[in-house]
C-alpha cells in the first residue's frame, strides 16, 4: 500500500511514503512518539499540510527464561486527523515494522478491553482489531 520514498532524509527517524493514491506523508519517529504529517512534495524541505495523527510508545518489562528483556508498548494510537480519511491505508502497520525493526523486539499492546492499564495504555475504537491484526501476522 505504502511506497517509501528512499533516500530523503540521512536519519532513520524520517521517512516519506506515497501513497496510492499520489499524495504524500511523513512518519517522523522519536523515541516516544511516532507522528504522521501529509506533505506536499517527497523532499527534505517539504510543506506540511495537515496533522493525521500519532503512535505514543512506553517501555514494558518482560520476563524470558529468567531474563527481564525491555521493549516497546504502544500506549495511544491516533490517525484520525483530517477526517478519518487515512485509516486503514497501512500507516500503523509501517510505524509498527519501523519500531519493531529499529529495536529488534515485537512492540507490545495494551488490553483489548477498552479501559485505561495502569501504565496509561488503551484499546479504543479501531485499536483492539489493529492489534490482533498485527499479532496474526506474527
Amino acid at each position: 500500500m505504502l511506497q517509501e520514498i528512499p533516500n530523503v532524509f540521512d536519519d532513520y527517524e524520517k521517512k516519506i511514503y506515497r501513497l496510492p493514491n499520489g499524495e504524500y506523508i511523513l512518519i517522523e519517529m522519536d523515541c516516544n512518539t511516532t507522528s504522521v504529517y501529509l506533505i506536499n512534495k517527497p523532499i527534505k524541505d517539504h510543506e506540511e499540510l495537515g496533522y493525521i495523527g500519532s503512535f505514543e510508545f512506553g517501555m514494558e518489562d518482560e520476563e524470558r527464561g529468567g531474563t527481564t528483556i525491555s521493549r516497546s508498548k504502544v500506549l495511544q494510537m491516533d490517525l484520525s486527523g483530517l477526517d478519518k480519511k487515512y485509516l486503514r491505508k497501512g500507516i500503523g502497520s509501517e510505524i509498527i515494522r519501523l519500531k519493531e525493526e529499529l529495536e529488534g523486539e515485537y512492540v507490545a499492546f495494551g488490553e483489548r478491553d477498552g479501559s485505561r492499564n495502569s501504565d496509561g495504555s488503551y484499546l479504543i475504537d479501531d485499536g483492539p482489531g489493529f492489534a490482533k491484526a498485527i499479532y496474526d501476522k506474527r
